[in-house]
Order: C-alpha cells, then structure tokens, then sequence
C-alpha cells in the first residue's frame, strides 16, 4: 500500500528529459459554441489540442483559462453547462476589457457550499455568463500535417 508521501512528483531539473517540447501553430479567434453569430466569428472546428479562453485587451489579450481536450465541439458545451449551473467564476467583461477581474460570482467550493446563493441571484448572474461567452476568444493549436490544413480551409 503507498504511503501517503510517495505520491508521484516532479523535479524539473532531475527529470528534464521527460519534458517533451513542441511547436505549436496557434489560430484563432473562433467563436464559442451557439455564438456564431452574434460575434461573427468563425465555429469551432471538432479537432483535439489546447485551448486558452482570454478577454480582449486593449490590442492584445489577457489570459481567462487554459484547458486541453480530444474534441473542441464536446467540450465548449461541457464548460458552457457549467457556467450555467454555477459552477464556474464568472467574470464581467466590460471590466475584463480594461484590465480588471470582477468577479460576479465566484464557482468552484465557494458555488458548492452557497447553492442557494447562486439560485437567488440566478437571473442576474447567467445575464453576465452570457456575455462572458460571447466574447471569448479561444485558440487551439493545429498539430496536423500543411495538407489537413489545407482541407480544413485554415489560414
């Protein structure tokens, strides 16, 4: 039986060569699942890798989350369940925009342990998720071969 101490860990300088390095071609933005047209951007493509979630800022990006996936089309309808169960943190936008987290409702231990906290103030909370999901830019790493990219008409 494994003792508690001897859960698996990593030492970085020790283990250097277990760390794989890839380069990767990112494009984006896409649109999230159901916004289409509303932001006018391109729907997501059913494809595997990593994505990240960011706010726009100023001519840049600021980071929301990361996440890594086997189909992009399952899993923004997984995370947009979440939101709005309240499971997640919800952030407003317009302040997200200018370099500010304000949080409207904050998930994850917090959403469990005030259940009807989130359900009092539902109305009110999902009007912020649905825009936080609108403007949403993601990006997904394309690992595939010129020619798949080719056949999935990216540029």
């Amino acid at each position: 039986m494994k003792q508690w101490h001897d859960f698996w860990s990593f030492n970085r300088l020790n283990d250097a060569s277990l760390i794989k390095i890839e380069d990767l071609l990112w494009h984006r933005p896409f649109s999230w699942v159901g916004f289409e047209q509303v932001n006018k951007l391109k729907p997501i493509l059913d494809i595997t890798g990593v994505y990240l979630l960011t706010f726009e800022y100023k001519d840049e990006y600021i980071l929301r989350s990361a996440g890594v996936t086997n189909s992009m089309k399952r899993r923004f309808p997984q995370h947009t369940r979440e939101y709005r169960k309240g499971n997640y943190t919800v952030l407003d936008v317009e302040y997200a925009k200018i370099g500010v987290r304000k949080e409207i409702w904050h998930g994850w231990e917090y959403a469990k342990e005030h259940r009807d906290e989130f359900f009092e103030h539902k109305d009110f909370i999902l009007q912020f998720v649905k825009k936080s999901l609108r403007p949403i830019n993601y990006s997904s790493p394309r690992l595939q071969t010129k020619e798949k990219e080719k056949e999935l008409n990216l540029p």
